[in-house]
């Protein structure tokens, strides 16, 4: 079924409700929190969060049942730490109910470590300001179906590229953007080859988007970016 992102999301949706049948199965919810709080301790993230006050945006997070598994795990973790900051996270998902609300499921669990918010908006144009966010996670849901449309359309990746460029404006200087990739066997490099992308070619495609790319966790099966915008200044100079 083709999908045209030139009509509204919420229309789309109105049209073609999102069901759990269309959940990801290709991790449990414990083996995605199992790898979510290793990259968080490769990355630097729970390190950053024992220093300062931090905001992430979980992206595309369907019903939000994996999420709410890792961000449970980390909650406890976090339980355990003399010092931290309290990080306020942001869960979000255009799909929508038949009755046309957001798919994200609240949890049942109590969160004592961390604020948690759900968004339902549309990834290419999110309601975040500039540098709201410094740890930005995406298991390929919302940057899947970009890459996929842009196979479809023929685009060149103009789709794939504007949504990742939006994840970049909301994110701060040196702030980390966690996708994983090889999980899903759909890497998001090429909008040509989808499906085929090597290494190098993902690794050339982030790069010209400016970022610094690490590949980690097990078969590197997640990519971290690191976003190398310039941080911009107030001048202080008087007229």
């Amino acid at each position: 079924m083709k999908t045209s992102y030139k009509k509204e999301w919420q229309e789309y949706y109105g049209e073609y409700p999102y069901t759990e049948t269309d959940e990801r199965q290709d991790l449990s919810p414990e083996e995605f929190a199992k790898s979510m709080m290793e990259i968080f301790k490769t990355s630097g993230v729970l390190n950053l969060i024992e220093k300062e006050k931090i905001s992430i945006l979980a992206s595309s997070v369907s019903t939000g049942k994996k999420d709410w598994k890792f961000l449970k795990n980390l909650d406890e973790y976090l339980g355990t730490l003399k010092t931290f900051q309290r990080p306020s996270i942001v869960l979000t998902d255009f799909a929508l109910t038949k009755e046309r609300k957001s798919v994200i499921k609240k949890p049942e669990q109590i969160y004592k470590n961390l604020d948690f918010h759900i968004s339902t908006c549309d990834s290419y144009n999110l309601p975040f300001r500039e540098n709201e966010f410094h740890v930005l996670y995406e298991r390929l849901g919302a940057l899947y179906h970009a890459a996929d449309e842009d196979k479809i359309q023929e685009t060149g990746g103009k789709l794939t590229r504007g949504m990742v460029n939006e994840y970049k404006r909301i994110i701060v200087p040196n702030g980390k953007i966690i996708i994983d990739w090889i999980n899903s066997k759909v890497p998001v490099s090429t909008a040509e080859e989808v499906e085929r992308a090597a290494k190098e070619d993902v690794e050339i495609f982030f790069k010209n988007l400016g970022f610094k790319v690490e590949f980690a966790g097990e078969n590197e099966g997640f990519i971290i970016l690191t976003n190398q915008k310039a941080q911009k200044f107030e001048s202080t100079n008087s007229a």
